[in-house]
């Protein structure tokens, strides 16, 4: 899956991405995510947001197949927060991998390999 995000980004953006997501009976059927935020304009966004954001997807990573995601971005406090997400989950002790891109090539790559 894409998801490709552009001009503002917030906490409902985000929130509402994943909830389509979960919600989408193909769901159950993908492995690998692609977060895409190299479009973005702006970023409301906070360390809390991204924390709640965390849960919800350990939550789910207990009932979903294993996921690779990737987080594309090249705005330095958007990175930042991009890293507290993966340090959350992995601190949850989440199966999924999550990691983080300056591009999409350097993102498919990963996803690409075994």
């Amino acid at each position: 899956m894409w998801c490709q995000f552009s001009g503002d980004v917030d906490a409902a953006s985000v929130n509402k991405a994943t909830n389509d997501f979960y919600n989408d009976e193909r769901s159950d059927h993908v492995t690998q995510v692609l977060w895409d935020f190299s479009a973005m304009q702006r970023f409301t966004l906070e360390k809390g947001h991204v924390t709640e954001i965390a849960f919800t997807d350990f939550a789910a990573s207990e009932y979903m197949k294993p996921i690779r995601a990737a987080f594309i971005t090249t705005e330095p406090a958007f990175s930042a927060l991009a890293k507290h997400y993966i340090a959350e989950m992995e601190q949850l002790g989440c199966a999924w991998s999550n990691r983080l891109f300056a591009s999409i090539e350097d993102a498919r790559t990963w996803m690409a390999a075994p």
